[in-house]
């Protein structure tokens, strides 16, 4: 006899039994997660005191719309926000989220005793898949001089 079964989001379940025995014999292993959002977002460089705002994809897996209810704001060494959220995003769709990030100064980063000149944060993407409710994502960059005019800059 075999039996497969789809229990919670990202875990299925076999199992083998024998006619002749009482043994089961079952496997769980995980599967694809209802929703996939990368865990590192890497903006590379950025000058200090400058905002960008780079674009984060998070997929839905399932046949079932997900709602991504909102992301806390991550402000430490630097400071992001997601903007338009609340969102739905479609089944087997995406959902493309702006971030605002506002890149310290160099003085900042040595204040608060930063890995050399590097920004790092951890924001936290809520949704409402069962079983799957947080998501973080860490947002890093390297904060480069500002360039004065006439001042070729060097990447190190």
């Amino acid at each position: 006899m075999f039996l497969l079964s789809k229990m919670k989001f990202g875990t299925l379940l076999v199992c083998l039994a024998g006619i002749d025995t009482a043994v089961a014999i079952c496997l769980f292993w995980p599967t694809t997660p209802p929703v996939v959002i990368q865990s590192v977002l890497d903006l590379g460089e950025v000058v200090e005191g400058t905002e960008v705002q780079p674009v984060l994809t998070i997929r839905n897996t399932t046949s079932q719309p997900i709602r991504c209810v909102g992301a806390d704001e991550a402000c430490g060494l630097g400071c992001f926000h997601a903007e338009d959220l609340p969102a739905v995003i479609p089944p087997y769709g995406e959902l493309k989220v702006t971030l605002w990030f506002g890149a310290p100064s160099l003085n900042s980063l040595r204040e608060r005793k930063a890995i050399g000149d590097r920004a790092e944060n951890e924001m936290t993407f809520y949704f409402d898949a069962k079983g799957h409710a947080r998501k973080p994502v860490k947002l890093t960059c390297k904060v480069i001089p500002k360039s004065e005019p006439g001042m070729i800059h060097k990447n190190s």
